[in-house]
């Protein structure tokens, strides 16, 4: 997993790019994938109840940011962490 961070354009705040090699996202989970609970993949051996991301998405959005995930990255998963500056 790689994480970096820049600012945007602007001064207006910093992106936060959190990417991995693992399987990616599939297809057909894309839009379940911020929805509490959910998890694309339940017997892959890794814990976790599915609230890892739609917690960030809600923690970002109340401060004026998004999470998003980046579906043009093809080897594994790619999110985007955009906050505002201040």
């Amino acid at each position: 997993m790689t994480v970096s961070a820049r600012r945007l354009p602007g001064g207006g705040g910093v992106r936060i790019d959190v990417a991995d090699d693992g399987p990616g996202v599939p297809e057909q989970f894309l839009d379940d994938l911020f929805q509490p609970g959910q998890r694309a993949d339940s017997g892959d051996g890794q814990d976790g109840a599915g609230l890892g991301l739609p917690l960030a998405r809600r923690l970002a959005r109340a401060v004026g940011g998004e999470v998003s995930h980046d579906p043009e990255h093809t080897r594994g998963a790619r999110f985007l962490v955009d906050l505002p500056a201040g």
